[in-house]
C-alpha cells in the first residue's frame, strides 16, 4: 500500500514538474528507493539531485516524503520545508489537494509532538499515571484483605458448627465463670472510624479497654502494629465467653 501511495504522489508531481526533473538520473533513483521503501539510498539520491540542481521541484518533494515518512523530530520540521520549497518551486502544484493534505498531516504530527512533549504534558501524563498504579495497588490491597476476612470467617463459621455441642451437654458442660475472657468462635466484623483505638474498640465490645491485645492478636496479619489502624479497616472481634 505504502509503495503504491509514494508512487502515486510521485505520478502527480510529474505533472506539475519540468522536463528537466525528467532527465536527472538522481531523480529516477530516488523514485526508484521510496518504491522499494529503501528511505536511506533514497535520501541519498535526492540530495544528490538538490547538489546538482536546488531548483529540482521532485527532489524536494522526495525529501518531504522521506522526511514525513520518519515520523520524528526534527525531520517533520525537514518535510515542511521541503514541501514549501516543492510549492515556490510549482506554484500549480499548491491546487493539488494531495500535496497540501500531506504537508498539513506533517504540520499536525510536529503540533502533537510539540504538545507531548512540553513539560507541564509530561508533568500531568507522570502523575496521572503514578496515580493510576497507586489505585492499582490499593486494589489489590483491598481484595487480598477481603479474602483474608472472608476465609478467617469461614473457617471460624466451620469450626462453631462442628464443635457446637448438645442441649443437654450445653448444660451440663457449661464452663465456670473462672473462664470468662477466653474468646468463642464466632467473630464479629468491626469497621474502624474516625479516632478510633484497639483501647476503644475493647472497651465498646468488651467493657475493658486492656483487653484490646486480644483484637489485636486476631488482625495481626492486617496490622502491622497496634497503632496502624485506617478508617475503613475491617477487623474481626472475637467474642468473649461469659
Amino acid at each position: 500500500m505504502c509503495k503504491l501511495y509514494c508512487l502515486s504522489i510521485f505520478i502527480a508531481a510529474a505533472a506539475v514538474c519540468g522536463c528537466k526533473e525528467k532527465e536527472s538520473p538522481f531523480i529516477q533513483e530516488g523514485e526508484f528507493f521510496i518504491q522499494d521503501e529503501n528511505w536511506v539510498d533514497a535520501e541519498k539520491a535526492f540530495k544528490d539531485a538538490l547538489a546538482e540542481g536546488p531548483e529540482l521541484a521532485k527532489a524536494h518533494l522526495g525529501l518531504a516524503r522521506i522526511y514525513q515518512h520518519n515520523q520524528k523530530y526534527p525531520d517533520v520540521i525537514y518535510s515542511i520545508y521541503h514541501y514549501d520549497r516543492f510549492f515556490e518551486l510549482n506554484p500549480d502544484a499548491e491546487s493539488e489537494n494531495l500535496f497540501k493534505e500531506e504537508r498539513q498531516k506533517v504540520e499536525e504530527q510536529l503540533v502533537k509532538m510539540a504538545v507531548d512533549s512540553s513539560p507541564e504534558v509530561t508533568r500531568i501524563r507522570n502523575s496521572a499515571q503514578a496515580q493510576e498504579s497507586a489505585w492499582g495497588r490499593e486494589k489489590t490491597q483491598l481484595q487480598n484483605q477481603i479474602a483474608r476476612l472472608e476465609e478467617q470467617l469461614r473457617a471460624a463459621r466451620s469450626s462453631a458448627v462442628s464443635t457446637t455441642p448438645s442441649r443437654t451437654t450445653q448444660e451440663t458442660t457449661r464452663p465456670s465463670r473462672t473462664t470468662q475472657g477466653s474468646t468463642s468462635d464466632e467473630p464479629i466484623i468491626y469497621t474502624v472510624t474516625k479516632q478510633d483505638t484497639l483501647s476503644k474498640i475493647a472497651g465498646r465490645f468488651y467493657r475493658d479497654t486492656s483487653k484490646w491485645t486480644i483484637i489485636y492478636e486476631a488482625n495481626k496479619d492486617t496490622l502491622p502494629n497496634p497503632n496502624s489502624l485506617k478508617v475503613g479497616q475491617s477487623l474481626v472481634i472475637p467474642q468473649l465467653e461469659e
